[in-house]
């Protein structure tokens, strides 16, 4: 159709041929983005050194953002992680993009890596302004969204859960209203099967 109206009006378009072409972009975008965190998680884990990651996870953070975000990353230098490395950086992009775009001025992300007990503990600080208690027991589900702009389509989270059960792993989450929020990625010190 729309192919249609433009061979109709090929110097002169109507406002409402250039609506359909931006309604394309945004559906086309969002059917992409829903296949993308709603199909099946397929995980090839290997031994990663986390240090390594989480550096990468940090150089991959466009420059715009870096310039309104203070971020450090403590972690041991030969602490190692049995996971997927790509799930695991989309899944570090969605929680850092997440603080990121909870501040209203610059901002602070910590990163820190630790064993407790089974797991390894990758947690991302930030001091935003908090998530409402009201809103924690639905982050976690698909489609939900505390943002207000129109690209967001609320699998960022949903997505990031689904890649911790594959791990055999968790997301936790604490946030202090006013004061920032922890997001707590607990992943199984040992893997059950690496992929050889």
């Amino acid at each position: 159709v729309i192919t249609i109206l433009r061979d109709k009006f090929p110097n002169d378009p109507p406002e409402e041929l250039a609506i359909l072409d931006r309604s394309l972009i945004h559906l086309t975008s969002f059917v992409q983005k829903t296949k993308f965190y709603s199909d099946q998680i397929i995980l090839d884990i290997q031994e990663q050194n986390l240090s390594s990651l989480i550096s990468e996870a940090i150089t991959g953070i466009p420059a715009d953002i870096k310039k309104k975000t203070e971020i450090s990353a403590e972690c041991p230098a030969d602490m190692v992680l049995y996971c997927d490395k790509t799930h695991f950086l989309e899944v570090m992009n969605n929680l850092i993009g997440n603080a990121v775009e909870s501040f209203t001025s610059v901002g602070f992300i910590q990163i820190t890596c630790q064993r407790q007990h089974q797991f390894i503990v990758i947690s991302v600080a930030d001091n935003g302004p908090g998530i409402p208690e009201e809103e924690l027991p639905f982050l976690l589900e698909p489609y939900h969204t505390t943002k207000t702009s129109n690209h967001h389509l609320g699998l960022g989270l949903y997505y990031s859960n689904k890649v911790m059960k594959e791990h055999r792993g968790t997301i936790k989450v604490k946030s202090f209203p006013g004061s920032g929020s922890v997001f707590s990625l607990y992943f199984p010190a040992r893997p059950r099967r690496l992929k050889k």
